[in-house]
This record gives C-alpha cells, sequence and structure tokens, in this order.
C-alpha cells in the first residue's frame, strides 16, 4: 500500500551503485579510447600514415582484385571475375564490379 503523496523513483543507494558502475567502465573504457587518440596525425602532415591498409585482399574467391583508374569515364573501377577468375560467366562466376 503506497502512503499518500509518495513518487515513485529511484533511491540514492540505487543512484550511488550506477554512478560507481559508469566510474568503473569509464576508467576501463577511456584510456583505451584517449590512447588512440594520440595516434591521430591530421591529412595534410607529411609522414601521415593514414587509416588505409597496406595491400588490397583477395576476392571471396582467393583472386586478386582488378584495380582500373581511370576507367573510360575517368572514375576508378575495381572489379573481380568471379570464382571462375574469367571474364563473363553466371552466377558465382559473373563478374563484379563497382
Amino acid at each position: 500500500m503506497k502512503r499518500a503523496g509518495s513518487v515513485a523513483g529511484f533511491s540514492l543507494i540505487e543512484l550511488l551503485i550506477v554512478m560507481v558502475i559508469m566510474g568503473l567502465l569509464a576508467s576501463l573504457v577511456g584510456p583505451a579510447m584517449f590512447s588512440k587518440l594520440s595516434d591521430l596525425r591530421t591529412s595534410t602532415g607529411p609522414d601521415w600514415d593514414g587509416p588505409y591498409m597496406r595491400e588490397l585482399p583477395p576476392d571471396p574467391w582467393g583472386n586478386p582484385y582488378l584495380y582500373q583508374y581511370p576507367d573510360e569515364e575517368g572514375y576508378y573501377r575495381l572489379s573481380t571475375y568471379g570464382r571462375d577468375a574469367k571474364p563473363g560467366g553466371e552466377d558465382e562466376d559473373q563478374d563484379v564490379t563497382n
């Protein structure tokens, strides 16, 4: 039975427990996150290492991707011949391009 004028809410103990848990999480996650900030460099820096891949991984069938720049329209084209590694084909042997 509720007393007249009582309002549902959190107790002080519950709030303190939540704050302690949040503080523990912040102390574990914060240093890992802020250590990454020191690794960032501006894109105009002469020694910028970039977040780019060093090597292009193979396509899903283990064959190398075909990279063409510029293509007929002046853009880059990344494609693969598919499972059979030959031009044309159907289903999984079909050519895939961007």
